[in-house]
């Protein structure tokens, strides 16, 4: 057990054991330490994420199984459970293909999950034929993991819609004392996990994450949520969502990530129509936490206003005109050819990694997968948007996935899957709000536990 298994495992089982509502709280703080081996099983590393998720199923079968080792769930926490379809067909079919799809495709041209693109395009470099190998039982592990989380939330009566934030703030600070710590930083303590390719020379702010593209995915997501939960915040929460969003984009600027460039240029177009299209349908009055918002971002970009400018300029021209762009573009275009050679099946998940998150999808997991994936995306953000307490959260959503589009092919991130989990819940509940008095009730409770 490594020094942040013996952080989070005793919480976990704390949570487990006494106080359960305080787990979802404790597995968003594991969200900054995706690549921050907790345990070791097998000579591999396992995340504290997925760790509390482990424990979780383990709970979970003990209870099933009768033995009463660890208190029940109090009954005002447990609500019905809507039918997903599509969730169901998603991790129905992406494991399916993952169990026969390298025995289909045997011998098949792809890019091996730890050969790395730019390694495997370069002058020295081929591509891997397709065979059996640990990153398909890896990565079919990590789903059925998100599978447990998800069902976990959609059962939970209540999430408190600031579940994330502390995943922000922990992030945040982090990244922050690593660039004030500079070479005094124990960096032993989160870059411990083996098979990992740490970005141990570079100049660039990554905080606990393993490279800089990756702190960019947590930077978009965290931003989208901080500049969304602004317009709905007051008193003093409005200054502390404020001097986050400052340090986030400070944050932005030292991290140099084109990553969380795209992200939130994507989103602020995305954020920029819908506040349009939401303008139009009102008296065309701001409300007061609106209004609030709409007086500091623009203030905070204009302080920060050059050093954006210059980190932006820099990461456009330099992206496109760098040799790895040209390798993971081209990785890219092979992949989407492996989409085709498949007939539109996939090879399965850890079979083929391009450097986006749909081109993985299509080529690993297919039409059927990645349709599946695409209509639980959808509902999960509905359902999100239907629950005001709650929009913060789709919009960090949205922003991690445009991040993995952009530069992230992996299903294993863990702030996609309790962003997911998290608007899956309130798609469940939706669902469910056949009668108005449950969704009025729900919904002021939501609103009640946004104002604690």
């Amino acid at each position: 057990m490594t020094v942040i298994g013996l952080i989070f495992v005793p919480l976990f089982l704390y949570c487990l054991a006494v106080d359960p509502r305080k787990f979802p709280w404790v597995l968003s703080a594991c969200v900054p330490f995706p690549q921050t081996a907790a345990l070791y099983i097998s000579g591999s590393g396992v995340s504290p994420f997925y760790v509390g998720i482990i424990f979780l199923a383990l709970h979970m079968m003990l209870r099933h199984l009768g033995i009463a080792l660890y208190p029940a769930v109090n009954r005002e926490d447990v609500g019905r459970r809507a039918p997903m379809v599509s969730f169901v067909l998603f991790a129905t079919y992406s494991l399916l293909i993952t169990a026969v799809g390298p025995w289909l495709f045997r011998g098949s041209p792809v890019f091996a999950a730890r050969g790395g693109i730019d390694n495997q395009l370069g002058a020295d470099g081929s591509s891997t034929e397709l065979n059996y190998t640990i990153s398909n039982a890896a990565q079919a592990v990590y789903l059925v993991l998100g599978i447990i989380i998800v069902a976990y939330f959609v059962r939970l009566n209540h999430v408190n819609p600031r579940i994330f934030e502390l995943a922000i703030g922990i992030g945040l600070a982090l990244a922050a004392a690593r660039y004030a710590l500079g070479s005094a930083w124990p960096a032993d303590i989160f870059d411990n996990m083996p098979n990992i390719h740490y970005d141990v020379y570079g100049s660039r702010l990554r905080g606990t994450f393993a490279e800089p593209s990756v702190f960019g995915v947590f930077l978009g997501a965290s931003v989208a949520y901080l500049v969304s939960a602004l317009t709905r915040s007051r008193g003093a929460m409005t200054w502390a969502y404020i001097a986050a969003l400052a340090l986030a984009l400070l944050e932005y600027v030292l991290s140099y990530s084109g990553t969380a460039f795209i992200s939130l240029a994507v989103v602020g177009v995305i954020a920029v129509i819908a506040f349009a299209v939401r303008a139009r349908a009102t008296t065309g009055k701001l409300a007061g936490p609106v209004f609030v918002a709409a007086c500091a971002i623009p203030v905070l970009v204009a302080v920060a206003w050059p050093a954006l400018v210059d980190v932006t300029t820099g990461l456009t021209s330099q992206k496109l005109e760098s040799e790895s762009f040209f390798y993971r573009s081209q990785g890219d275009i092979e992949s989407l050819r492996l989409f085709v050679d498949t007939i539109g099946l996939g090879l399965g998940l850890g079979s083929n990694r391009p450097s986006s998150l749909i081109v993985m999808m299509l080529s690993c997991v297919g039409v059927v997968g990645t349709v599946a994936f695409g209509v639980v995306l959808s509902r999960a953000i509905r359902g999100g948007l239907r629950m005001p307490a709650q929009r913060a959260s789709v919009w960090a959503l949205v922003a991690t996935v445009v991040g993995q589009v952009a530069a992230k092919p992996d299903l294993a991130m863990p702030v996609m899957w309790l962003l997911l989990a998290i608007c899956l819940h309130c798609w469940n509940k939706v669902k469910l709000a056949s009668d108005t008095a449950f969704s009025t009730e729900f919904v002021a409770k939501q609103n009640s536990l946004l104002r604690e």
